[in-house]
């Protein structure tokens, strides 16, 4: 966890919701990350952005509403899944933050299924916070192969590296 950021983990027997909530100790930085969750029935998705938007905006203290700066909506059907992707950039107040939202619903299940990645910050520091904090919190929950793994983040992959624990050592 980086210094100065605490987590907290999301556990929810109703709609078998699994995750982490990051937040920065000051509170001005958030991300989350809910890889499944389970609802009944076909839930829009819709829903489930404004839902995260207002939970993004609620613990910045804001209640007004907030600028889209861009989304992207997407809908396929594949192997009898209904897929649907839903994502917002948006501004309120002095933050900034993005949503990502992406459905799966079998009507044979009767289930919507969904994942939820967040992150949100002061906008005079968003771009340094994606590519300092959030990128890099997100990617190391990700399955890495000894390939391509970088211990000491020097940029060299560990089994190329004579000192996979030095990063002065490459």
């Amino acid at each position: 966890m980086p210094e100065g950021y605490t987590a907290l983990e999301i556990t929810d027997p109703q709609t078998t919701a699994i995750g982490v909530d990051v937040t920065r100790m000051d509170g001005n930085a958030t991300w989350r990350y809910i890889p499944s969750a389970s609802f009944q029935g076909l839930v829009p998705i819709g829903n489930i952005i404004d839902f995260e938007v207002t939970r993004i905006k609620s613990a910045h203290g804001f209640n007004a509403p907030g600028q889209i700066i861009c989304g992207e909506d997407f809908v396929s059907n594949e192997f009898g899944f209904q897929t649907t992707f839903s994502s917002r950039l948006i501004e309120f107040g002095d933050f900034t933050a993005v949503v990502i939202i992406q459905t799966h619903f079998m009507s044979g299940l009767g289930n919507t299924f969904v994942s939820v990645s967040s992150a949100s910050g002061l906008t005079a520091e968003y771009n340094k916070l994606v590519m300092n904090t959030f990128l890099p919190i997100h990617w190391q929950l990700m399955v890495i192969s000894d390939d391509v793994r970088d211990s000491d983040l020097d940029g060299t992959p560990d089994n190329q590296d004579a000192a996979p624990f030095n990063s002065n050592i490459q």
